[in-house]
């Protein structure tokens, strides 16, 4: 049942990602769709700085430090800091979370993240 839910899921996330593209471009706006992964670094912020507190945004988390250890973690959570305290940004994995990765670590990361930013 679940398998079929999922399937479900990803059809109807993928229909409505089409229409709204479609939607998009038949009004005549252009987009390259390549454009963002072109300039990005994995970073936000200078999208941020360049387009201020319009932009909203999730991901760009680096999940290697998953793999790594509590340091690694708590690295990454200060190089996020800035970001996620001007708001309007949550940071997250862009993927899924990498095999590699320990499970005491992505623990350890979400409840640094909860005692940190609420």
């Amino acid at each position: 049942m679940a398998e079929g839910l999922y399937d479900e899921i990803l059809r109807v996330t993928a229909d409505l990602q089409i229409k709204v593209a479609e939607r998009v471009l038949s009004s005549g706006a252009q987009f390259d769709f390549a454009h963002f992964w072109e300039d990005c670094d994995g970073s936000f912020a200078p999208w941020r700085e360049k387009h201020g507190k319009a932009l909203l945004g999730i991901g760009g988390m680096d999940k290697r430090a998953f793999a790594a250890d509590y340091a690694a973690v708590d690295r990454e959570i200060e190089r996020l800091r800035p970001i996620v305290e001007l708001g309007g940004y949550i940071p997250c994995p862009d993927h899924l979370i990498a095999p590699d990765a320990i499970w005491e670590n992505v623990r350890y990361y979400c409840e640094k993240m909860r005692r940190a930013f609420g």
